[in-house]
C-alpha cells in the first residue's frame, strides 16, 4: 500500500486548529475541541455537543492561517477530496503528527439480531479508519 504526503501548507492548516498546546477553537457550550474529544470517547457518542461542524472548522483554519474563510473552505475541500481520492484507490494518507488514513477489507459475516433472533448475513466491505499519531494523541491527553 502506497503512503502518500500531504502538502505542508494543507497540514499546517489542519494541524494550527488541533495540534497546539492551548485548543484556540470553541464550539457549543463552551467546550474545546479536546474536551469534547474526550467527551465523544469516554461518555458515549454526544455529536450535537462534541462535534464541530465543517463551518466551525473552516472559521477557525481562516482565524488561524490568516485566510478568507472562502479561501479556507476552498482548502478544506482539497484537503478532503484528495483524502478521498487516495482512500478510493486503497492508498494510506500518512500525516506526520496527525495521524494516518487507512483502508481495511472487511469480511462477510453473520451475526444474531437480539430482538428477533434471525441471522443477518453482512457483505463484505471496504471500511475507513484512522489511527492517531503520536503529537495528536499527546495533545489530547
Amino acid at each position: 500500500m502506497k503512503t502518500f504526503f500531504i502538502t505542508s501548507l494543507m497540514l499546517c492548516m489542519v494541524l494550527m486548529t488541533y495540534a497546539q498546546d492551548k485548543p484556540k477553537t470553541t464550539i457549543a457550550k463552551k467546550t474545546t475541541v479536546a474536551t469534547a474529544i474526550n467527551k465523544t470517547y469516554n461518555s458515549g457518542i454526544d455529536f450535537e455537543n462534541a462535534a464541530m461542524n465543517k463551518g466551525e472548522l473552516i472559521d477557525a483554519i481562516a482565524k488561524d492561517a490568516g485566510f478568507t474563510k472562502a479561501d479556507a473552505g476552498n482548502a478544506l475541500n482539497a484537503f478532503s477530496n484528495s483524502i478521498t481520492k487516495f482512500l478510493k484507490k486503497g492508498e494510506a494518507i500518512e500525516i506526520p503528527g496527525l495521524g494516518i488514513f487507512y483502508v481495511e477489507n472487511s469480511p462477510a459475516h453473520e451475526y444474531r439480531d437480539s430482538k428477533t433472533g434471525n441471522i443477518v448475513k453482512i457483505k463484505a466491505k471496504k471500511v475507513v479508519k484512522f489511527k492517531a499519531g503520536k503529537a495528536l494523541s499527546d495533545t489530547v491527553n
